[in-house]
């Protein structure tokens, strides 16, 4: 009995404490559910936890983002966990989150609250606003009565401002016209309007001009907001010594309206060789008084007269007799060495020094000075001990009336030009004096001989004597004149002094600067395209012609006005005047005529320099466009009916359209780059219509390309789901040099939820539905459903009323469709029908065989009313290429190059589909080559099916061991591929035949001959071949020539041909013959004792020249 009591005691305890465990539990704020992580479950199961009693941060995916509209990091993801006083995750707490402090920029977090997981984590996103700063965000849980520390968020980083971006370089100054793959660093430091550095990443390009290069175009700034490129010099000849480079990056345009393009330029100065130094008035005849001081002056420049690299050494030196060294010093830089900063300008202390002869006055001694100069640099090193001589006087006696002192007289020859040339500067006068020891030059009846010796001076440098004698004033003269080789020369005058053999030294002469080279000839335009106001005659242009000579120097001036000849074909130029350092400089003028190229067409011409050079004269051209007033056409018949300037259909509620139009001039060339587009809207409703795109161009390019004036800008309903409706206008309107032009298209926007219903009026307009659609479609046969080449297009129109909404079915429009124009075989399959309910109709458009852009159209007649749909354009492409409609040519199948490096040909494919089009614009095709190089890149068809790629000479010759397998020598073949239909490979080759120098062979005939009077002899057997025993290249000339007889071998032109190749025989191309005959009649009077005459063949070779090849001798009428 006392058990069970005890048992039921037992029972009773237990479920007390099971009542009190469920009833504390009811009480608690945490139900755990098994709904979705962060969200409080529908159904709480009860879990025993404790009350949340701290939040802490536990994840932050970043410390700092970037403002608002960078399109960078723009947000943070802040994690947080609720736990209980265990330190236990706590499950569905609700926590609040907000902005403590911040900026005040419209930077926010989101969501507002949220319900942390099964793990006590809840997530939030901070997003930045528009000014930066520091924002502090607070999280807090149980009504905020718990709270996280505060979490603190730095906003920078912005969008680029023009005020903070700069642009400098590591070096100023690099030897980039001396040696190759020298390099200098630009960086660019972009920073945004608050001055903060720009986010990482954000790309600035770089460009410079073609004859320098770029290690990248485009780099994306690092965290301090830098960008850096590397400029590196190349051996392409520069025309200018300061080399550009344009650092351009996108601004912020919601804030200064002008930094939507941000550009900053960097001078870098690619200086050339190291010039001889120059020395100025004051260094000649430079004497310095006992016991004074004098100042001289001198340059040291690079050959264009700009500064040597940074830490050339210039280092000076002083020679005199010993009595005299003690009482000099020379003052210049540290010691006699100056180094130069770097520096991209001419300037003093960076092309311009002084320096100081000073006698001490302590010994009283007169004497000579020899100078000497060391340079020692990047751009090339120079020494000359014997640079000038100067001379310290004494103030005591000498003996009247001998030789003392030589002094160079006249420092007026510094340069000659090489002598073939035939300027008059291709010699000069150097003239010398000679003093006694009082400073007076020396008198009759003394005369000093003075002996000339050419101390240094290139091969060909000549003295026009060895020695002359003093004249009344102590003067003596020699004649220096040029070779054909350049350098520096210096004359050193000799003569017998009081104390023994005095000397003087000319200054050194540069000898240099001969004729142009044909190969460094540089043509270029400031402009590529100039706005051509024809009533007017004024400058639009620069034209820049840089001649140098086949050293490398800039080359002399011109001997007369035949040596350069430049003209244009359209406008005029300035008179050629004679070159300056080897640039010409004149202007371009508008007016007429205007320029009309056969293959570029109206507006583009071409400016022609015509130059005498080493080798005979050679043509440089530069192509120019001249351009006119603007006009702006727009391109989408579908979107607007121009007839009328207004979009063809209304603008629903949340829509929008894409325009494309485009910008240029009565020829549809670009216009001219100082004009500027707006696209702007008015209208009741402007308001509620936004215009993107190209809607605001400050400045357009500078460009010839016709693919620049095509434009695009997308109109949209501002406020999608509300607003009004009414009718806006969009107005395109380009201002500049060139002119105004302006056009204004009409539209109607929708109100929200105009979109037709069961009433409407009678149809007031025709539409396409879909007008962005595609609608491209291939010839039949070579595409169809799942191919990605449909040969179908199906088109959706609508008819609305007056108000723009769809008419119903009581308001049905006999709908009919037809081609505008030409079909290319193209068929309508539904060509007419009603709409439906919703006022729509559909109908079919397929191909057929033809290539083509057929124009469709939908109209209907409503109360006797015509209305139409706008013009709707259907591309019909071609099929893939097909191999019997794949040819490949060449511009010459006989090309001289087996003895020429870098000749041109030209090899020319065309590619048609099956039925003959033409296949789609931009179809690859890939070439290669047995021998030689050929052009690869952009090898894409054009409209009408054609690639053309430049084959060049170079290599291995098609000779030997390097011909291609069974064919003879002078064979190559170019080899076309490109894959047709089901990736079939379609491959054709071409044989071309590399030619080299005329080889005469004479096959038989007398030789000696014997021409009696009235008689004939011959006839001779020759060949004209190469090397290789194949026919010669096209334009090759072939003339017989006797002197004193008549030749019945007329002169021959060889055709572009394979004939007569490996030795074969081919008549009037590789074998000829011909006889000779006496000229006079039986009547006439033969030739006094006879004519003894040679038989020649005269060649002349396009590319090798003239050759003249005797073939036998003889005697006309011997006696």
């Amino acid at each position: 009995m006392r058990i069970w009591k005890l048992l039921l005691v037992l029972i009773l305890c237990v479920g007390l404490t099971t009542l009190l465990m469920i009833v504390g539990c009811s009480k608690s704020e945490n139900p755990v559910s098994p709904a979705e992580p962060g969200q409080p479950g529908s159904t709480p199961v009860y879990k025993v936890s404790s009350v949340p009693v701290s939040i802490v941060l536990v994840q932050q995916s970043t410390d700092k983002i970037a403002l608002r509209g960078t399109g960078r990091n723009e947000s943070c993801v802040l994690v947080f966990q609720v736990k209980d006083s265990l330190n236990r995750p706590v499950a569905n707490a609700l926590v609040n989150f907000r902005i403590g402090t911040g900026p005040g920029g419209s930077e926010f977090i989101s969501p507002s609250s949220a319900y942390s997981d099964t793990a006590g984590k809840v997530t939030a996103t901070v997003t930045s606003g528009t000014i930066p700063g520091v924002v502090q965000i607070i999280a807090s849980t149980r009504g905020d009565t718990v709270k996280a520390s505060p979490v603190f968020l730095a906003m920078g980083a912005g969008l680029p401002d023009s005020a903070g971006v700069s642009i400098g370089a590591t070096e100023l100054n690099i030897a980039g016209r001396v040696y190759a793959n020298l390099s200098t660093t630009i960086v660019v430091s972009v920073c945004d309007r608050y001055g903060s550095p720009v986010a990482e990443g954000t790309m600035v390009s770089f460009r410079t001009i073609p004859e320098a290069k770029l290690s990248d175009f485009a780099v994306g700034t690092n965290k301090e907001g830098n960008a850096s490129v590397r400029l590196i010099s190349t051996t392409n000849y520069l025309p200018t010594s300061l080399v550009p480079v344009w650092a351009t990056t996108m601004g912020d345009r919601s804030y200064r309206q002008s930094d939507s393009l941000i550009e900053r330029v960097m001078y870098v100065l690619f200086s050339g060789p190291t010039a001889v130094p120059t020395l100025g008035s004051d260094a000649i005849n430079l004497t310095v008084p006992n016991g004074e001081a004098r100042t001289f002056s001198f340059e040291v420049t690079d050959d264009r007269g700009f500064p040597l690299v940074g830490g050339s050494k210039i280092k000076l030196t002083v020679a005199a007799a010993d009595t005299v060294k003690n009482d000099i010093e020379l003052l210049f830089g540290t010691n006699g060495v100056y180094t130069i900063e770097d520096a991209n300008l001419p300037g003093p202390g960076r092309t311009q020094f002084t320096a100081t002869i000073l006698d001490k006055g302590r010994t009283n001694v007169a004497g000579f000075l020899t100078f000497g100069i060391e340079i020692t640099s990047t751009n090339g090193n120079y020494v000359n001990p014997n640079w000038f001589t100067g001379y310290v006087s004494a103030g005591g006696t000498g003996i009247y009336n001998l030789p003392a002192s030589i002094v160079l007289a006249d420092s007026s020859v510094k340069t000659l030009y090489l002598a073939e040339t035939g300027l008059p500067q291709t010699s000069g006068r150097l003239y010398f004096k000679v003093y006694d020891a009082l400073g007076n030059p020396i008198r009759y009846p003394t005369v000093s001989v003075v002996n000339f010796a050419l101390i240094s001076g290139p091969p060909g440098t000549t003295l026009s004597k060895a020695s002359d004698s003093t004249n009344a004033n102590g003067l003596v003269w020699v004649d220096i004149t040029a070779g054909n080789e350049p350098g520096v020369a210096q004359v050193v005058a000799t003569t017998l002094g009081v104390d023994g053999l005095i000397s003087a030294y000319s200054l050194p002469i540069e000898i240099a600067h001969g004729l142009p080279d044909s190969n460094r000839i540089i043509l270029t335009l400031d402009k590529k395209n100039m706005y051509n106001r024809i009533s007017s005659i004024e400058n639009i242009g620069t034209i820049n012609l840089y001649l140098y000579d086949s050293y490398g120097y800039y080359a002399a001036p011109q001997r007369d006005r035949s040596d350069v000849v430049i003209s244009t074909t359209g406008g005029w130029v300035d008179l050629v005047p004679q070159s300056v350092q080897g640039r010409i400089t004149i202007g371009l003028h508008g007016g007429l005529p205007e320029p009309n190229d056969p293959i570029l067409g109206p507006g583009f011409g071409y400016i022609y320099a015509d130059v005498r050079t080493r080798g005979g004269r050679a043509i440089r051209s530069v192509p120019f466009l001249f351009s006119y007033e603007p006009q702006i056409a727009f391109l989408n018949p579908a979107i607007i009916d121009t007839t009328v300037n207004e979009f063809t259909n209304t603008l629903q509620d949340g829509s929008s359209y894409e325009v494309e139009y485009a910008v240029w001039d009565k020829n549809r060339n670009p216009i001219s780059s100082d004009n500027s587009i707006t696209v702007t809207v008015s209208g009741p409703v402007a308001g509620e219509i936004e215009v993107t795109g190209d809607v605001n161009i400050s400045k357009l390019p500078d460009t010839q390309d016709k693919a620049m004036t095509l434009y695009r800008f997308t109109v949209r309903d501002r406020n999608p789901g509300s607003g009004s409706e009414g009718i806006f206008k969009v107005t395109v309107k380009v201002t500049g040099e060139s002119g105004t032009a302006t056009r204004t298209i009409t539209g109607y926007l929708l109100a929200p939820n105009v979109l037709g219903g069961k009433t409407s009026g009678y149809a007031k307009s025709i539409t396409l539905v879909d007008p962005l659609k595609s609608r491209t479609i291939y010839v039949r046969g070579t595409g169809g459903s799942g191919t990605g080449r449909p040969e179908t297009v199906t088109l959706e129109f609508e008819a609305r009323d007056s108000l723009g909404r769809l008419v119903d079915a009581g308001h049905a429009v006999m709908m009919h469709f037809q081609f505008y124009g030409e079909s290319f075989g193209a068929s309508i399959e539904r060509d007419s029908g009603l709409t439906d309910a919703n006022g729509k109709f559909t109908t079919v458009v397929r191909s057929g065989t033809q290539s083509g852009v057929p124009y469709v159209f939908a109209y209907g007649v409503v109360n006797g009313d015509t209305i139409k749909s706008g013009l709707i354009q259907i591309m019909i492409c071609s099929g893939f290429p097909d191999p019997s409609r794949f040819s490949v040519s060449a511009k010459n199948i006989n090309f001289p190059g087996m003895q020429m490096d870098g000749l041109k040909n030209v090899i020319r494919v065309q590619l048609g589909d099956r039925y003959g089009n033409p296949v789609p614009e931009n179809t690859p095709a890939w070439f290669s080559c047995t021998h030689g190089v050929v052009q690869t890149a952009d090898a894409y068809t054009n409209k009408d099916g054609i690639i053309e790629q430049v084959y060049f000479s170079n290599g291995t010759r098609p000779e030997g061991a390097n011909v291609v397998p069974g064919m003879p020598e002078g064979f190559a073949f170019v080899k076309v591929r490109t894959m047709g239909e089901n990736g079939l490979d379609i491959i054709d080759s071409i044989p071309i035949l590399w030619s080299g120098k005329p080889v005469v062979t004479v096959i038989s005939g007398p030789n000696p001959f014997t021409v009696p009077h009235t008689g004939s002899a011959g006839p001779w057997y020759f060949e004209v071949r190469d090397s290789w025993g194949n026919p010669l290249s096209a334009g090759t000339t072939i003339k017989i020539e006797c002197e004193g007889a008549k030749v019945d071998m007329d002169p021959v032109t060889l055709p572009d041909t394979h004939e007569g190749a490996n030795w074969s025989h081919a008549l009037g191309i590789t074998d000829f013959s011909v006889s000779i005959h006496d000229p006079h009649g039986s009547n006439d009077n033969p030739y006094e004792g006879g004519l003894s005459t040679t038989l020649r063949v005269r060649i002349n070779h396009p590319v090798y020249g003239e050759f003249l090849v005797p073939i036998a001798s003889g005697v006309i009428d011997p006696p």
